[in-house]
């Protein structure tokens, strides 16, 4: 099982936080000229191997995403069998849950509602809801399918407190560039505070109760994650003692990085020992190499990045994906997939039905 790491470094003060063995064959050396019909053991012995090759081949032939299950080790992303040159197209599909309805107040709703917000009420609701989404991807076009995301903000951080006591002006300036103010630590790389922790305990036992009633919450098979500690202590509580699946962390899904403090990430090697479950994308670096002191990260570079990483995700063969990451990757999601706005809260989840199309080039 996916089980929390128990490592929770103290990081501030806050004063208001709370093989079958088989009898081997005997040959009797006096019956040994007897001419007898090869036993069936023999005959899969001596033919097994070109059989097994002969249905490689025509698996390989007529259906090679098929392979993915045999060739993609354990904790790997198999993708679908497009080239490189293949176009993507997705957009939100309305309807299944109130975050959809344009008119839905974010605040009253709140982080975690009941059933996550789906709008069946009906006794057997997630029985209903899974059958909806298998009839969409049966009777969609080839080339199309219909995924169903869970989108995750991390819990409340030692920045989010900072930012919020002095003010995103003061933050940018002065505050959000030192490590903390001595009372209190958010860089680098912040922490969730015991409020934060305590709002993704809450998303732990919503999902543990949508598990267990009502048909059974289909909880993501795919899980990834930003590189940042916040999203990966998040992801780690969330889906705890739930689900058996290896999480993908990926750089583009982190926060904006540049200037403040709480946005550098630890080295690979400290994510790996903190969090020993997570797998790395190809290419995951050592040292944070994107951050830097002095500036910011651009709005058209933060887009660019997280539409690809987007568009990696929703390139696997799964149907439910789970993503835990920062307000700013769910705000482009939800842009990216022409959603309407909903303003996340800290240990916020939003599900979300998205029409994939993929053209292969």
């Amino acid at each position: 099982m996916y089980t929390p790491v128990q490592d929770d470094p103290e990081i501030g003060a806050r004063n208001n936080d709370k093989e079958d063995e088989r009898t081997p064959l005997v040959v009797d050396p006096t019956r040994a000229h007897i001419h007898r019909r090869p036993r069936f053991t023999e005959t899969c012995l001596l033919y097994g191997p070109a059989i097994v090759l002969f249905l490689f081949v025509l698996a390989l032939i007529f259906n090679p995403q098929d392979l993915n299950d045999v060739l993609v080790p354990p904790g790997s992303v198999p993708v679908r069998s497009f080239s490189d040159a293949a176009t993507i197209n997705y957009e939100a599909v309305a309807g299944f849950f109130v975050q959809d309805k344009p008119s839905t107040n974010a605040t009253k709703v709140g982080p975690v509602p009941a059933r996550l917000g789906l709008i069946d009420d009906s006794k057997h609701y997630w029985t209903s809801f899974k059958k909806k989404i298998r009839t969409l991807n049966k009777e969609a076009k080839k080339g199309t399918s219909y995924k169903v995301l869970f989108l995750g903000r991390h819990g409340e951080g030692y920045h989010n407190v900072g930012q919020e006591y002095y003010g995103l002006d003061a933050w940018d300036a002065n505050w959000g560039r030192l490590n903390g103010n001595g009372t209190m630590t958010w860089g680098p790389d912040a922490q969730l505070t015991s409020k934060g922790i305590s709002q993704i305990i809450d998303v732990n036992n919503l999902l543990a109760h949508e598990l267990a009633h009502h048909g059974g919450i289909p909880l993501p098979t795919r899980l990834f994650v930003s590189s940042l500690s916040r999203a990966l202590h998040t992801l780690q509580i969330s889906y705890s003692n739930l689900i058996d699946v290896v999480p993908l962390v990926k750089e583009g899904l982190r926060d904006t990085y540049g200037l403040r403090t709480s946005d550098k990430r630890h080295t690979k090697s400290w994510i790996s020992e903190v969090y020993p479950a997570v797998k790395f994308e190809e290419g995951f670096e050592e040292e944070d190499l994107l951050w830097v002191k002095d500036a910011r990260e651009t709005d058209e570079h933060f887009d660019e990045r997280a539409k690809k990483a987007f568009e990696e995700i929703l390139r696997v063969e799964d149907t439910y994906i789970g993503i835990v990451a920062h307000n700013n990757i769910v705000n482009a999601v939800l842009k990216f997939t022409k959603h309407v706005d909903f303003e996340i809260a800290t240990g916020g989840v939003i599900p979300l039905v998205v029409k994939v199309t993929i053209h292969d080039g």
